[in-house]
């Protein structure tokens, strides 16, 4: 990815970037999930676990809010690729 976004010069480019960013939100979308529906799980279970800190439901949530904000910077990414590609795309086009 960084020789990649180094020499992205076409609007062709930056589109595949946004594209690899954007695919690379959606599993992190998925995993983001997967983490909150296991600490809802263990929220619901607290006695079955012990006394071990953090707990699992702890250890999820936490997992959880990782995968949320990388999922928000690949986003980002995204965006920024796409606005880097829009430029490109409209001067080719005059």
């Amino acid at each position: 990815m960084k020789v990649a976004l180094k020499t992205a010069k076409t609007s062709e480019d930056h589109q595949r970037i946004a594209n690899y960013y954007q695919e690379q939100a959606k599993k992190l979308q998925v995993k983001e999930k997967e983490e909150r529906d296991l600490a809802n799980y263990y929220l619901t279970q607290p006695r079955m676990h012990g006394k071990q800190y953090p707990t699992p439901y702890e250890n999820h949530e936490g997992l959880t809010g990782y995968y949320h904000q990388a999922g928000t910077q690949a986003l980002e990414k995204a965006d920024q690729q796409l606005k880097t590609a829009e430029p490109a795309h409209t001067s080719n086009l005059q």
